[in-house]
Parts: C-alpha cells; sequence; structure tokens
C-alpha cells in the first residue's frame, strides 16, 4: 500500500478476552484490500486492558479506526 502510495482506514471490531487478548475482529470498513489484509495480519499480535463487570474481567467488543497515511 506504501508503494501504491495508498492512504484510508479500516474500521474493525474486536472481542476482547477477559486476559485482554484479541479473541475474534470482523472488519466493518476498509477503503482498499491491501490495508484490510495489514490490520488483519496484526489484529492478533494486540493486546487491551479487558473490560470489567462487578469487579470480575469480561469479554468485550470494541471498535477500532486504523488510519493509513503517508
Amino acid at each position: 500500500a506504501k508503494d501504491k502510495e495508498i492512504e484510508g482506514k479500516v474500521i474493525v471490531r474486536l472481542l476482547v478476552a477477559q486476559d485482554g487478548a484479541v479473541e475474534e475482529h470482523e472488519v466493518l470498513k476498509y477503503a482498499d484490500a491491501s490495508l484490510r489484509s495489514a490490520v488483519e495480519k496484526h489484529v492478533y499480535d494486540l493486546k487491551f486492558k479487558p473490560g470489567q463487570k462487578d469487579g470480575k474481567p469480561v469479554k468485550v467488543w470494541v471498535t477500532l479506526p486504523f488510519a493509513f497515511k503517508l
């Protein structure tokens, strides 16, 4: 994408597990297939602070935008 000077956003919905790891993902929107591939290649490397309910960690869905600019 960088060589082709492609810019844009990829919006991803992630299921964050009780340990903060990404358990599932769903791409909601993307500007270009190469940007989508870049996000999907690394989405499971992300780590989050898990959601909490009544003081205990729980799974939670979050939506994140990834912006690619040159």
